[in-house]
C-alpha cells in the first residue's frame, strides 16, 4: 500500500466521506487518483468428478452397465415353440379324444371317444357327450375314469398356466424388457407338468376290459388328444432348451 493510500484510508477512518477525503489527499499527493479497487474474484466453477472403476480389465466396466436385451432369432424360435405347446395343451384338455374306438352296430358305425371329464358317443357325425359323473354313467369304471381325468386336468392346468407365463415373458424379453431370472424355467416346469398329467391319466384310466359297454367288439386305443398333450410337453421342453441358448 502506498503513502497516498494510507493517508486516504486514515481520513476515511476519521469519518471523512470519500468525496471529501479524495481532494484532501490530492492536496498532499497530487498524483493520487483514488483508492485502488481489489480485483474481482472469479466465480468458482463446480467440478463434477465421474466415478472411475479401477482394477477392472478393459471393457469390463462397460459390462456392469445394464443393457436391454435385443431381439434374436433364437428368441423368436423359443416363443414359437412355447405358443405351439400352449395351443396343443389347450386343445388336449378340452378334447374328448383321449381314447377312441369304434364298433359296427346294426350296420351303423358307432364311435366312442373318452376324454378327461366325459365320453362322447357318435354316429354318422352326430355325437352325444356323457359326463362321467352324470346319471347315464353309473358304472364303477365311470368313477375311475373321472378320477383319472381329474389328475390329468390338474397336470395340464398347471402346464397351461406355466407355459402362458413363459410365452409372455419370452415376448417381453424380445421387446427388450427385463424379466426375472426364473422366467425361462416356467416353460420347463409347465412342459413336465403336462407330460406327468398325461401319463398319470394313462396309468389311472380303466382298461377297456374293465368297462361294461353294450357294444361288442369295441377296441379302444389312445386318441389324438393324448398324443397332442405329449407333443405339447416335448415342444415346451424344446422351447426351454432354446431359451437357454439365447
Amino acid at each position: 500500500m502506498s503513502e497516498a493510500d494510507a493517508y486516504y484510508d486514515s481520513l476515511i477512518a476519521q469519518g471523512y466521506p470519500p468525496h471529501e477525503a479524495l481532494p484532501y489527499t490530492q492536496q498532499h499527493y497530487p498524483h493520487f487518483a483514488g483508492p485502488r479497487l481489489a480485483a474481482p474474484t472469479p466465480p468458482q466453477q463446480q467440478v463434477v468428478y465421474a466415478p472411475v472403476l479401477t482394477g477392472l480389465p478393459t471393457g469390463q466396466a462397460h459390462a456392469l452397465t445394464p443393457t436391454a436385451h435385443e431381439a434374436s432369432k433364437m428368441g423368436w424360435v423359443t416363443l414359437g415353440l412355447m405358443v405351439a405347446s400352449l395351443v396343443l395343451a389347450i386343445y388336449a384338455v378340452n378334447s374328448a379324444a383321449w381314447m377312441s374306438g369304434e364298433v359296427e352296430e346294426g350296420g351303423e358305425v358307432v364311435t366312442i371317444d373318452m376324454g378327461l371329464s366325459k365320453m362322447r358317443i357318435g354316429m354318422e357325425g352326430f355325437g352325444i357327450p356323457i359326463p362321467y359323473d352324470s346319471f347315464f354313467c353309473q358304472e364303477d369304471w365311470c368313477g375311475d375314469a373321472k378320477s383319472a381325468g381329474t389328475a390329468g386336468q390338474a397336470g395340464l392346468a398347471i402346464g397351461i398356466l406355466a407355459l402362458g407365463g413363459a410365452s409372455i415373458m419370452t415376448f417381453m424379453k424380445q421387446q427388450g424388457k427385463e424379466v426375472p431370472p426364473f422366467a425361462m424355467m416356467l416353460g420347463l416346469v409347465g412342459s413336465l407338468a403336462i407330460i406327468i398329467g398325461a401319463m398319470t391319466w394313462y396309468t389311472m384310466f380303466p382298461t377297456p376290459d374293465d368297462m361294461v359297454l353294450e357294444f361288442i367288439g369295441l377296441d379302444l386305443s389312445l386318441g389324438i388328444a393324448f398324443y397332442a398333450a405329449i407333443i405339447a410337453g416335448v415342444l415346451g421342453i424344446a422351447g426351454s432348451v432354446t431359451s437357454l441358448m439365447d
